[in-house]
């Protein structure tokens, strides 16, 4: 018996606290009245329009706080290097090499200008020196240039 009272007492306080509830939750929407509100035609504005005042900021030397100086040092000017005039390179065409079993003694075959030659390091043709050779490829100085080809 004692539960159906606590039930009579319970159902309706929850009917009221969701009725409270719902009522608060419907009536935050507007209702839908139709105003006679009548257009006017003039537009009256007391707007007026303040321009903006310009100002700019000075740049900071030094910090207030810590004492120290935040000026920049200027950069230091970059060299200028002084390119030597292009000089034009014959049309070269690296073939590859051709040594003994041992790998020691190789010699290039380069084309120059459509002509065949055979070089071995330090050998000049033509202006033209062999300085290094890798796997694939080969420097040559021409003129004072140093350029690297491969095949």
């Amino acid at each position: 018996m004692k539960s159906k009272k606590n039930l009579y007492f319970l159902f309706p306080s929850v009917v009221l606290i969701w009725g409270a509830l719902l009522y608060q939750f419907m009536g935050s929407f507007p209702k839908e009245t139709t105003s006679n509100v009548l257009a006017s035609k003039e537009f009256i504005s007391d707007f007026e329009y303040k321009q903006e005042q310009e100002f700019s900021l000075n740049s900071i030397d030094r910090d207030p706080f810590l004492g120290k100086s935040y000026l920049k040092a200027s950069p230091p000017n970059p060299k200028i290097k002084k390119s030597s005039p292009s000089i034009p390179w014959p049309k070269i065409h690296y073939l590859g090499s051709v040594s003994d079993k041992e790998g020691l003694n190789g010699i290039e075959i380069i084309i120059i200008d459509g002509h065949q030659n055979l070089f071995k390091i330090g050998e000049i043709k033509s202006d033209i020196t062999l300085i290094s050779t890798q796997d694939n490829s080969v420097t040559l100085k021409y003129k004072g240039q140093i350029k690297k080809f491969s095949m």
